[in-house]
């Protein structure tokens, strides 16, 4: 209430323009450096980049780039299935949206949609505390880049062949960190699929929330893509907010050779406020970049075929832009960077992130999960306990409700005029 009425004050009568706006502004300024420097600062470890080192790489990354999906029998012959099934779709062009398939138990991973969603943000808590702490606008986007990329192998790695299990409409979800920072997740809509979300930092240093709509879909007869349509916006105590989209996935291999798990497309990160514009490419190819490559890509060069360089790279620009007149952007890079989701990120020379960095789980055993939660799932608990059967029967359970659920939902839904 102080805070409004204040603002209500300057707000109405203009003549507060002397020493009573400049006692609030000292004020608020004092509140907000008050709580950069109660909260904890986390150790994140900056180094200089060495070109001639060779880093730690994600022990499930493929020679050739992205995550080895090692096969398991049960999974190719449910793929086998899936695509003869989906055949006359695809060659008749259209693509079926696999978010509506069942899968069995026994090939789901006991993580829920909505946890694999927390785990996209489990770097929050160090990178994201630590990018709010920065009061250099491009040093806190190099922490915001590196704190959101830094998290993109996590799901990859925990699930491998196995996709979490889809979530159902209510569902809630709700976990913190040793520091303060605290997530909230919430399944709003069915078909299509949409999850928001909202992150709170210590001290109310930030705020973040988003909600994705995800698809997935057949790409070819041998691969899948998928999306989530949303961006999260992570809000500041100082006014700035950063925007960030979402890249793309894409697995091939589904029935012949190596699978294979990888990022696509690219992420754009724009801070509005200070006028910076990011640019992260996944997988970008060689024209233009060839003089840029660090010693290990050279080496990796030698045949200079694209397919030399993993398909996990990853190239980095910061720009400071500018909206013109006709509608267009005009960037000016004043940063630049490189390295792997599954390996490091360096920007101007400096270590961000490693794969190997030490990294704080989200704690789920809270008092203040709602009964709706998804770590209540009966079908979750069966099949972290291998009971595959059961698992199925329970699975079988939640989405004949779900679908029952829909489908009363749509009987008396309101008549559109």
């Amino acid at each position: 209430f102080f805070f409004f009425k204040q603002k209500t004050a300057y707000e109405m009568l203009r003549s507060l323009v002397g020493s009573e706006m400049c006692i609030r502004d000292r004020y608020m300024g004092n509140y907000y450096n008050f709580l950069m420097e109660t909260a904890q600062v986390p150790e994140i470890k900056v180094e200089k980049y060495d070109e001639s080192k060779e880093y730690n790489r994600c022990k499930y990354a493929h020679q050739k780039g992205g995550i080895h999906l090692v096969d398991e029998e049960r999974v190719r012959d449910f793929l086998v299935d899936m695509i003869k099934t989906l055949s006359k779709k695809i060659m008749d062009g259209s693509i079926m949206e696999l978010m509506k398939i069942s899968r069995p138990a026994k090939i789901s991973h006991h993580l829920t949609y909505l946890e694999t969603v927390a785990n996209d943000f489990m770097y929050y808590s160090n990178y994201i505390t630590r990018a709010a702490q920065e009061k250099n606008p491009l040093q806190r986007m190099k922490y915001v880049i590196a704190g959101t990329i830094g998290a993109l192998y996590f799901n990859t790695t925990q699930c491998l062949n196995k996709a979490p299990l889809n979530p159902v409409l209510g569902e809630t979800l709700v976990c913190d960190q040793p520091n303060g920072t605290k997530l909230y997740c919430e399944q709003i809509s069915h078909h299509p699929p949409i999850t928001a979300y909202q992150i709170y930092g210590p001290n109310g240093l930030y705020k973040a929330s988003g909600r994705g709509e995800v698809h997935v879909q057949l790409s070819g007869m041998d691969s899948v893509r998928g999306y989530r349509v949303g961006k999260t916006v992570i809000e500041f105590n100082d006014g700035s907010s950063i925007q960030i989209s979402n890249p793309e996935i894409s697995i091939q291999g589904l029935v012949f050779g190596d699978r294979r798990l990888n990022y696509t497309k690219n992420m754009i990160f724009i801070d509005k406020t200070n006028k910076l514009w990011a640019d992260l490419n996944f997988n970008e190819e060689v024209k233009g970049i060839a003089t840029k490559l660090t010693s290990k890509l050279k080496k990796w060069w030698k045949k200079e075929t694209a397919e030399q360089v993993p398909s996990d790279y990853i190239t980095i620009q910061i720009a400071n832009y500018e909206k013109l007149a006709d509608g267009s952007i005009q960037k000016t890079i004043v940063s630049e960077g490189s390295g792997s989701w599954l390996e490091y990120i360096q920007i101007d020379q400096e270590l961000f992130w490693r794969v190997d960095d030490s990294i704080n789980e989200w704690n789920f055993e809270l008092d203040e999960q709602l009964p709706s939660s998804s770590r209540n799932r009966k079908d979750k608990q069966f099949i972290k306990s291998k009971q595959f059967d059961q698992a199925q029967i329970e699975k079988d359970k939640i989405e004949n409700q779900q679908r029952n659920d829909a489908k009363l939902r749509k009987e008396h839904a309101p008549k559109k005029n």
